[in-house]
Order: C-alpha cells, then structure tokens, then sequence
C-alpha cells in the first residue's frame, strides 16, 4: 500500500467533501456516474501525469469492493 503524503494545497478535506455531496445531489442518481466521469478527466487534466493518474484510479479502483 502506498503511504498518503500531506498535501498543503488540499487543506480543507472537510470543504471539498461537502462540495462533492452538494454536486452529486444537485445532479441526482441517474446523472452521478456521468459527472464523476467527467470530474475524474478534469481531476486527471489538473494533475498531468499519466503514470500518477493511473496509480490513482488503481487505488480507487482496490477501495472498492467488486461488484456482486
């Protein structure tokens, strides 16, 4: 498993938290895959590193159980 690094820039984990809950309700269930798809590409444009950006989707990828 890979040790999580402090970031100064991401301060207010709480903030961005809420802000994501308010934008998934504000889309609603039918619409959420599709705004978290398009979030993630915009996250992935921020951060520019493919290899990084792969590591990342892996991790979210292994936090999540398999589908039944």
């Amino acid at each position: 498993m890979t040790e999580r690094r402090p970031n100064p820039a991401f301060s207010d984990a709480d903030a961005s938290y809420a802000a994501l809950v308010a934008a998934l309700e504000s889309v609603g269930d039918a619409r959420a895959q599709e705004f978290l798809s398009r979030l993630v590409l915009l996250l992935a444009a921020e951060v520019g590193d493919h290899a990084r950006i792969e590591a990342l989707i892996a991790r979210a990828a292994a936090s999540v159980p398999p589908a039944p």
